[in-house]
């Protein structure tokens, strides 16, 4: 016997359909089409069903797609399809006008996947998308040597192919096989009788060729579910076609009639069904047009909303078709900079003093930039929010502070061997032989032995441009001639740092030269020369993913410092730096840094032995670093080129920020006994990260420890 394929009934009978349409109700209403765009919404029920209003909202209709449907022709007049049927096929060579449907099926079918969204009647998944009619019936059965010459014809013109219709024996393999070769999305109703695997078609699905990363196209298997997304009685259950079955709205549905121009039907069948997964592929298309048939049919499968047991069922499938989830990002994100593709989560800016005007001007103006899916569908992302100005105070940083400052020991190994060691963060060791001074170090006491901050113990006092290497070693070596010492050193260090959104690896170094004059008894002056070459940060600011930065920054800072030692233990101090760091291109989405300037200063006044013997008590008041001048330039993605090629677009960010922060803070620290300390902290900023419109913060904290 021959193979024969068989439109698709409304019952579970394999009747053919005649013009009259089984089943269908006719909609009267001024010619028998709905007249409000109330009316179309609700007959649109399927559509809504299937999430197409938020395809319709990202500005996707399905327009410059074109799905052909293999079926029983379509009533070209029909107003749902003004300006969009195009010159189709009548495969059956029966002398039918194409612009014609004998049998009302294909029209059906093509209401569903593309009636126009006018306020008026129903309302298509795709209702901008394009139909090419191939006649493949005209008394509701096909022979395969008429079905794949449709195929065919049809994959040599489009990408989407919609069968509703089932054959008990496969029927036009080699045919699918080859649109499925050539990138096609091939959709086929499942089958109306209520069997637990497809007919074929549809049942091809599960074939190796039909899917998998090396196929252009697909082949996906689609079952009815009714109103309340119930599997329908009769629809054919995903069976072994699981993993590419989908299930939509196809109980009592109303789409277009051929029984005229203005005319309507309600049907039910697998083949009403279908057309709901043809009309999303053209949606996802017409906003990505680079997406190909196995692209397509790949994201509509995994967005799918699961119906059924958990997971992917015999009955549903991978579930309910959701054209909501699949407009929206799947799988990883990357973004795009001059480097090329960066995971999204882990794109990150964590700006310092000195790059806070970058943070603050991305608030204000946004960074819209192109991001990519896993299947590299492009959508905008405002790369702003991951640029992170500098922590704020917190009560956690006053108490680590304090017990740094409470945990120090020094003591004398022999000779002048002084040991400085704050155990599990820093230490150093410094001494004098016949020529001077040396240092060796790690961790923060290693930046101490340069500058006004050597023996103060004052934070505001350290050297910032010499912060700019993380905590790593140091070696130091100084000379004294009469009042003069001279000193010189290098400080070095890497390690796995955070920008708020991911890690990444920072590294610097920062050679240090200084020199010392005592100018009377208790005066001296300092003079401090730094160059910095921070690899993986620049000033301080610490980028991951897409705002990483590789290439070495060099940074020459020149800081100037006195202190004043008066009777009964006061000392007063103060600094002033001043750092110019040359332009450099980045390679991430800070593509170009200009030339910047900045400066940093500070003051304090220092009393030890104030309220007990072996306290200390101290006032400082300070600007931490701030770029006088320079800006950045950032690079990112805003599209894509007509051959597909990345559209990079520029934007530029001052770094010079409007405000000018000034941090003043009261500390003091006693021991108590041998194995007890408290310290307190009083601090306030004003212009916090040099935001002209910040309010003053302020922090308060004590703290009390005692060694068991």
């Amino acid at each position: 016997m021959p193979v024969l394929a068989r439109l698709l009934p409304f019952t579970r009978l394999a009747l053919s359909i005649g013009l009259a349409c089984a089943g269908a109700t006719a909609m009267a209403s001024e010619g028998g089409r709905p007249t409000t765009a109330a009316s179309e919404a609700a007959l649109s029920w399927p559509a809504a069903r299937v999430g197409a209003p938020a395809a319709w909202s990202f500005g996707s209709s399905g327009a410059g797609v074109v799905v052909a449907i293999l079926d029983s022709g379509v009533r070209a007049t029909h107003l749902e399809f003004a300006g969009r049927l195009l010159p189709g096929w009548d495969a059956t060579g029966s002398g039918f006008p194409i612009t014609s449907d004998p049998l009302g099926h294909g029209t059906h079918v093509a209401g569903l996947i593309a009636a126009a969204r006018d306020g008026v009647g129903i309302a298509g998944v795709a209702p901008g998308a394009s139909i090419l009619p191939v006649r493949v019936f005209t008394d509701g059965v096909a022979s395969d040597a008429v079905l794949s010459a449709g195929v065919r014809w049809a994959a040599a013109r489009s990408g989407i192919l919609n069968l509703s219709l089932a054959s008990a024996t496969p029927i036009a393999g080699p045919a699918i096989r080859e649109a499925v070769a050539r990138g096609a999305l091939v959709v086929v109703a499942a089958g109306n009788r209520g069997a637990a695997n497809p007919e074929w078609p549809a049942r091809y699905a599960r074939e190796a060729w039909a899917h998998g990363p090396s196929v252009a196209g697909a082949v996906i298997a689609v079952g009815a579910v009714d109103a309340d997304n119930r599997i329908t009685v009769f629809s054919d259950r995903a069976g072994d076609t699981a993993p590419w079955f989908l299930v939509a709205p196809g109980a009592a549905v109303v789409s277009a009639s051929a029984q005229g121009d203005a005319a309507y039907g309600r049907q039910s069948g697998t083949s009403m069904a279908a057309p709901a997964v043809s009309g999303a592929a053209a949606l996802l298309q017409s906003r990505w047009p680079r997406l190909g048939g196995r692209e397509v049919a790949a994201i509509l499968l995994a967005t799918a909303r699961d119906l059924g047991a958990p997971g992917t069922d015999p009955i549903y499938g991978r579930g309910l078709l959701d054209v909501d989830a699949a407009m929206r990002p799947v799988g990883a994100m990357t973004a795009m900079g001059p480097a090329g593709e960066q995971p999204l989560a882990a794109t990150g800016l964590r700006t310092s003093a000195a790059t806070v005007a970058l943070a603050q001007a991305t608030a204000r103006a946004g960074l819209p930039a192109v991001v990519l899916d896993a299947y590299r569908r492009d959508f905008t992302a405002d790369l702003s929010a991951r640029i992170v100005a500098p922590l704020p105070m917190t009560v956690q940083h006053a108490f680590d502070g304090i017990d740094r400052r409470m945990e120090r020991s020094e003591r004398m190994t022999g000779g002048d061997l002084r040991l400085s060691l704050q155990p599990g963060e820093s230490f150093s060791l410094t001494g004098r032989d016949a020529v001077g001074e040396y240092a060796f170090g790690a961790g923060a006491r290693a930046r101490e032995w340069f500058g006004v901050a050597a023996g103060l113990d004052v934070a505001a006092l350290a050297n910032p441009y010499a912060a700019l290497a993380p905590r790593g070693a140091l070696i130091g070596r100084g000379v004294s001639v009469g009042d003069t010492t001279l000193k010189a050193g290098v400080l070095g260090g890497s390690e796995s740092a955070t920008s708020g959104m991911g890690w990444t690896s920072v590294s610097a170094t920062t050679t240090v030269l200084e020199a010392t004059q005592r100018l009377v008894d208790g005066v001296s002056a300092s003079a401090t020369w730094t160059r910095s070459v921070e690899r993986g940060s620049w000033l301080g600011a610490i980028g991951s993913g897409a705002f990483a930065s590789s290439e070495p920054v060099r940074t020459d800072a020149l800081q100037l410092g006195a202190t004043v030692r008066f009777a009964a233990g006061w000392t007063l101090a103060g600094t002033r730096a001043w750092g110019r760091t040359p332009g450099h291109q980045g390679a991430g989405v800070i593509g170009t840094v200009g030339a910047s300037q900045s400066d940093a200063a500070s003051v304090a006044l220092i009393r030890d032995d104030a309220l007990r013997p072996g306290d200390t008590l101290s006032l400082s008041v300070s600007q931490p670093m701030r770029t006088r001048s320079g800006d950045a330039h950032a690079v990112v993605q805003t599209g894509f080129g007509a051959d597909g090629s990345v559209l990079l677009g520029g934007t530029a960010f001052s770094l010079v920020p409007e405000g000018r922060e000034r941090a003043a803070e009261l500390a003091w620290r006693t021991p108590l006994g041998r194995d007890a300390s408290v310290g307190a902290v009083l601090a306030r900023r004003w212009q916090p990260n040099h935001d002209a419109q910040a309010a003053p913060d302020t922090l308060v904290a004590v703290r009390y420890r005692k060694v068991f």
